[in-house]
């Protein structure tokens, strides 16, 4: 049995740190794996990406043509393993595809993909598609931003008294 953390884990953690407004239930609900009902929002994001993937968004083809789609990846880090799932990897990039209903530049810029993914790859380049547009939001890894990363969210679940939880529930025997 082995403890992991997600980006979609780390994802809504940034997003109670990042907005005022953010409702901390919504992270302990997602830290206690209460199941939730895909949104219309989440099924139309995830039809988006499938028709991307076969190649029927025309914008998105120059990026994800020929590279590989759902590529599952992890790396541990101080006993802890690092999981997700890649939308495209190409040879020297990666690639998220993203929908939303108000895109502005640096939506994603506190959100944890283009921190795990490079970490796990070594491939250090990193581009959010995003849209029917396909806006490209791009970061470059800078190494160590993941290790600071994670030590900042074991540490913040220590201060708030959640690393219990996170310890019990996000265990798994296999990826």
């Amino acid at each position: 049995m082995f403890n992991y953390i997600t980006p979609s884990l780390l994802n809504s953690w940034l997003y109670v740190l990042h907005n005022e407004n953010a409702d901390i239930q919504n992270f302990i609900d997602y830290l206690n794996k209460v199941k939730q009902e895909t949104t219309e929002a989440q099924q139309k994001g995830l039809d988006f990406e499938e028709e991307v993937y076969k190649g029927n968004k025309p914008a998105y083809n120059v990026y994800v043509k020929n590279g590989l789609y759902q590529i599952k990846v992890s790396k541990d880090y101080k006993g802890i393993k690092l999981l997700g799932i890649i939308d495209v990897l190409q040879p020297n990039h990666i690639y998220d595809v993203k929908t939303t209903s108000k895109y502005e530049i640096g939506k994603y810029f506190h959100t944890s993909q283009h921190i795990i993914y490079p970490f796990c790859t070594g491939i250090k380049n990193f581009s959010y598609l995003i849209n029917e547009e396909c806006w490209v939001e791009t970061y470059h890894y800078k190494d160590g931003q993941c290790e600071e990363l994670i030590d900042q969210f074991i540490d913040w679940l220590k201060q708030t008294s959640l690393y219990d939880t996170w310890k019990e529930k996000w265990r798994k025997e296999t990826w």
